[in-house]
Protein backbone atom coordinates (compact mmCIF):
# COMPACT_ATOMS: atom_id res chain seq x y z
CA UNK A 1 0.00 0.00 0.00
CA UNK A 2 1.63 3.55 -0.78
CA UNK A 3 0.39 6.73 1.41
CA UNK A 4 0.79 10.83 1.15
CA UNK A 5 2.87 10.33 4.15
CA UNK A 6 5.87 7.95 5.19
CA UNK A 7 4.72 5.50 8.19
CA UNK A 8 5.48 2.69 10.22
CA UNK A 9 3.66 -0.28 8.73
CA UNK A 10 4.05 -2.40 11.81
CA UNK A 11 1.01 -3.91 13.89
CA UNK A 12 1.56 -2.00 16.84
CA UNK A 13 0.23 1.39 16.95
CA UNK A 14 1.36 3.86 19.59
CA UNK A 15 -0.18 7.03 20.60
CA UNK A 16 1.36 10.38 20.79
CA UNK A 17 0.33 12.92 23.73
CA UNK A 18 -1.67 15.58 21.63
CA UNK A 19 -1.98 18.53 23.86
CA UNK A 20 -4.40 20.41 21.52
CA UNK A 21 -7.57 18.41 20.07
CA UNK A 22 -7.10 17.21 16.45
CA UNK A 23 -9.28 15.07 14.67
CA UNK A 24 -8.82 12.43 12.43
CA UNK A 25 -11.91 12.20 10.01
CA UNK A 26 -11.78 8.51 8.55
CA UNK A 27 -13.47 7.94 5.32
CA UNK A 28 -12.09 4.74 3.31
CA UNK A 29 -14.03 4.22 -0.69
CA UNK A 30 -14.65 1.04 -2.13
CA UNK A 31 -16.85 0.10 -5.18
CA UNK A 32 -14.88 2.12 -8.08
CA UNK A 33 -13.43 5.27 -7.91
CA UNK A 34 -13.77 8.22 -5.26
CA UNK A 35 -17.04 10.16 -6.70
CA UNK A 36 -16.62 13.63 -8.28
CA UNK A 37 -18.55 15.29 -5.65
CA UNK A 38 -16.15 14.55 -2.81
CA UNK A 39 -14.45 17.71 -4.19
CA UNK A 40 -17.11 19.80 -1.93
CA UNK A 41 -15.97 17.68 1.10
CA UNK A 42 -12.20 18.11 0.32
CA UNK A 43 -12.72 21.81 -0.59
CA UNK A 44 -14.40 22.76 2.65
CA UNK A 45 -11.85 21.31 5.00
CA UNK A 46 -10.18 24.19 4.79
CA UNK A 47 -12.75 25.26 7.28
CA UNK A 48 -10.45 22.97 9.80
CA UNK A 49 -6.87 23.69 9.19
CA UNK A 50 -5.54 23.76 12.70
CA UNK A 51 -8.10 21.06 14.46
CA UNK A 52 -9.08 18.13 11.58
CA UNK A 53 -7.65 16.37 8.81
CA UNK A 54 -9.74 14.02 6.13
CA UNK A 55 -7.86 10.63 5.88
CA UNK A 56 -9.11 9.35 2.47
CA UNK A 57 -8.49 5.40 2.05
CA UNK A 58 -9.42 4.54 -1.18
CA UNK A 59 -8.52 1.18 -4.09
CA UNK A 60 -8.58 2.49 -7.52
CA UNK A 61 -7.65 4.78 -10.40
CA UNK A 62 -5.78 7.31 -8.41
CA UNK A 63 -6.30 9.66 -11.65
CA UNK A 64 -9.57 10.11 -11.03
CA UNK A 65 -8.84 11.93 -7.13
CA UNK A 66 -11.12 14.92 -7.04
CA UNK A 67 -7.96 17.93 -7.18
CA UNK A 68 -9.84 19.63 -4.50
CA UNK A 69 -8.65 16.58 -2.33
CA UNK A 70 -5.27 16.62 -3.68
CA UNK A 71 -4.66 20.00 -3.26
CA UNK A 72 -6.00 20.87 0.44
CA UNK A 73 -3.17 20.05 3.00
CA UNK A 74 -5.25 18.61 5.43
CA UNK A 75 -6.73 15.97 3.20
CA UNK A 76 -4.47 13.00 3.34
CA UNK A 77 -4.75 10.54 0.58
CA UNK A 78 -4.01 6.78 1.45
CA UNK A 79 -4.03 4.59 -1.80
CA UNK A 80 -4.11 0.82 -0.35
CA UNK A 81 -4.79 -0.85 -3.88
CA UNK A 82 -7.08 -3.67 -4.97
CA UNK A 83 -8.96 -5.16 -2.32
CA UNK A 84 -6.75 -3.37 0.06
CA UNK A 85 -9.69 -2.03 2.43
CA UNK A 86 -11.19 -5.61 3.06
CA UNK A 87 -7.44 -6.73 3.65
CA UNK A 88 -6.62 -4.13 6.20
CA UNK A 89 -10.16 -5.17 7.84
CA UNK A 90 -9.48 -8.88 7.94
CA UNK A 91 -6.24 -8.87 9.15
CA UNK A 92 -7.03 -6.03 11.82
CA UNK A 93 -10.21 -7.38 13.16
CA UNK A 94 -8.96 -10.70 13.39
CA UNK A 95 -5.80 -9.70 15.63
CA UNK A 96 -7.76 -8.32 17.71
CA UNK A 97 -10.12 -10.74 17.99
CA UNK A 98 -8.11 -13.93 18.80
CA UNK A 99 -9.36 -16.11 16.10
CA UNK A 100 -7.51 -18.21 13.85
CA UNK A 101 -4.53 -16.26 11.74
CA UNK A 102 -5.34 -19.29 9.33
CA UNK A 103 -8.49 -17.75 8.67
CA UNK A 104 -7.34 -14.19 7.73
CA UNK A 105 -6.93 -15.12 3.94
CA UNK A 106 -10.84 -16.29 4.03
CA UNK A 107 -12.24 -14.08 6.00
CA UNK A 108 -10.12 -11.04 3.14
CA UNK A 109 -11.64 -12.69 0.45
CA UNK A 110 -14.94 -13.21 1.31
CA UNK A 111 -14.83 -9.42 2.49
CA UNK A 112 -13.77 -8.31 -0.88
CA UNK A 113 -16.24 -9.71 -2.29
CA UNK A 114 -18.90 -8.24 -0.14
CA UNK A 115 -17.52 -4.64 -0.89
CA UNK A 116 -17.87 -5.32 -4.51
CA UNK A 117 -21.11 -6.61 -4.53
CA UNK A 118 -22.66 -4.35 -1.66
CA UNK A 119 -20.06 -1.42 -1.21
CA UNK A 120 -23.14 -0.06 0.82
CA UNK A 121 -21.94 -2.87 3.62
CA UNK A 122 -18.73 -0.77 4.55
CA UNK A 123 -20.42 1.34 6.58
CA UNK A 124 -21.34 -1.29 9.46
CA UNK A 125 -17.56 -1.80 10.21
CA UNK A 126 -17.05 2.21 10.74
CA UNK A 127 -17.54 1.07 14.91
CA UNK A 128 -13.80 -0.81 13.68
CA UNK A 129 -12.28 2.04 12.27
CA UNK A 130 -10.02 3.71 14.83
CA UNK A 131 -8.85 0.14 15.37
CA UNK A 132 -8.57 -0.97 12.09
CA UNK A 133 -6.50 2.35 10.53
CA UNK A 134 -5.05 2.79 13.60
CA UNK A 135 -1.24 3.12 12.83
CA UNK A 136 -2.51 6.08 10.88
CA UNK A 137 -4.27 7.67 13.58
CA UNK A 138 -1.42 7.86 16.30
CA UNK A 139 -1.21 11.73 16.01
CA UNK A 140 -4.16 12.51 16.28
CA UNK A 141 -6.44 12.94 19.90
CA UNK A 142 -9.55 11.82 18.39
CA UNK A 143 -11.02 10.54 15.28
CA UNK A 144 -14.57 9.76 13.56
CA UNK A 145 -15.98 8.59 10.23
CA UNK A 146 -18.38 10.43 8.28
CA UNK A 147 -19.68 10.29 5.12
CA UNK A 148 -18.30 11.29 1.16
CA UNK A 149 -21.33 13.69 1.11
CA UNK A 150 -20.50 15.57 4.30
CA UNK A 151 -20.20 19.42 3.80
CA UNK A 152 -17.75 20.71 6.53
CA UNK A 153 -18.12 24.35 8.10
CA UNK A 154 -15.78 25.82 10.31
CA UNK A 155 -14.35 23.33 12.01
CA UNK A 156 -12.03 25.21 13.52
CA UNK A 157 -14.22 27.50 15.88
CA UNK A 158 -16.24 24.57 16.72
CA UNK A 159 -13.72 21.86 17.94
CA UNK A 160 -11.35 24.73 19.15
CA UNK A 161 -14.55 25.77 21.22
CA UNK A 162 -14.69 25.25 25.09
CA UNK A 163 -16.58 22.46 26.04
CA UNK A 164 -15.54 20.09 22.89
CA UNK A 165 -13.25 16.33 24.28
CA UNK A 166 -14.14 15.79 27.62
CA UNK A 167 -15.95 12.55 26.74
CA UNK A 168 -14.78 8.99 25.44
CA UNK A 169 -17.59 9.35 22.57
CA UNK A 170 -19.72 12.63 21.51
CA UNK A 171 -22.14 12.71 18.75
CA UNK A 172 -24.68 15.48 18.21
CA UNK A 173 -28.39 15.52 16.81
CA UNK A 174 -30.68 18.77 17.08
CA UNK A 175 -34.22 19.39 18.67
CA UNK A 176 -36.83 16.72 17.04
CA UNK A 177 -34.44 14.90 15.05
CA UNK A 178 -34.34 11.69 16.34
CA UNK A 179 -36.99 9.87 18.83
CA UNK A 180 -33.85 7.60 20.26
CA UNK A 181 -30.54 7.74 21.05
CA UNK A 182 -27.84 6.30 18.54
CA UNK A 183 -24.40 7.85 17.18
CA UNK A 184 -24.45 9.58 14.15
CA UNK A 185 -22.49 7.79 11.01
CA UNK A 186 -21.97 11.29 9.49
CA UNK A 187 -19.82 12.65 12.64
CA UNK A 188 -19.15 10.34 16.09
CA UNK A 189 -16.25 11.66 17.72
CA UNK A 190 -14.14 9.15 19.86
CA UNK A 191 -10.77 9.58 21.78
CA UNK A 192 -7.70 8.22 20.31
CA UNK A 193 -7.39 5.76 22.96
CA UNK A 194 -6.58 1.82 22.86
CA UNK A 195 -10.01 0.85 25.15
CA UNK A 196 -12.35 3.09 22.91
CA UNK A 197 -10.52 2.14 19.48
CA UNK A 198 -11.75 -1.26 20.74
CA UNK A 199 -14.90 -1.32 22.10
CA UNK A 200 -16.51 -2.91 18.98
CA UNK A 201 -15.38 -5.91 20.07
CA UNK A 202 -18.52 -6.04 22.65
CA UNK A 203 -20.60 -6.44 19.08
CA UNK A 204 -19.99 -10.45 18.21
CA UNK A 205 -21.04 -9.80 14.84
CA UNK A 206 -17.70 -7.60 14.03
CA UNK A 207 -15.44 -9.92 16.00
CA UNK A 208 -16.11 -13.45 17.23
CA UNK A 209 -18.98 -14.40 14.46
CA UNK A 210 -17.41 -12.09 11.57
CA UNK A 211 -17.37 -14.69 9.26
CA UNK A 212 -21.01 -15.90 9.74
CA UNK A 213 -21.77 -12.06 9.30
CA UNK A 214 -20.15 -11.71 6.14
CA UNK A 215 -21.84 -15.31 4.83
CA UNK A 216 -25.09 -14.37 5.83
CA UNK A 217 -24.87 -11.25 3.67
CA UNK A 218 -23.28 -12.79 0.95
CA UNK A 219 -25.71 -15.52 0.86
CA UNK A 220 -28.15 -12.34 0.67
CA UNK A 221 -26.54 -10.38 -2.16
CA UNK A 222 -25.92 -12.94 -4.03
CA UNK A 223 -29.00 -14.26 -4.29
CA UNK A 224 -30.56 -10.82 -5.16
CA UNK A 225 -27.91 -10.45 -7.74
CA UNK A 226 -29.20 -13.89 -9.32
CA UNK A 227 -33.15 -12.81 -9.29
CA UNK A 228 -32.20 -9.37 -10.56
CA UNK A 229 -30.56 -11.22 -13.61
CA UNK A 230 -33.38 -13.83 -14.21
Amino acid sequence: AESSRDRNRGWSVSFVQVDRMHVAIVLPWVGGALPPHLSLTCRTMVGGLKTATLLLFFENDRMAVPEACVATTNVMLNFLGHGGVAALHAQRILTASGLKPQLTNTVQKKLELLFQLAPASLPEFKPTWGWVFGEYLSEYSHWTYTDADVVFGRLDDWLGGPGFGHYDIETWSFDGDAGRLFLRGQWTLHKNEHKMNLLWQHCRHLGEDLLDNINYKLKFYIGKSKNLSD
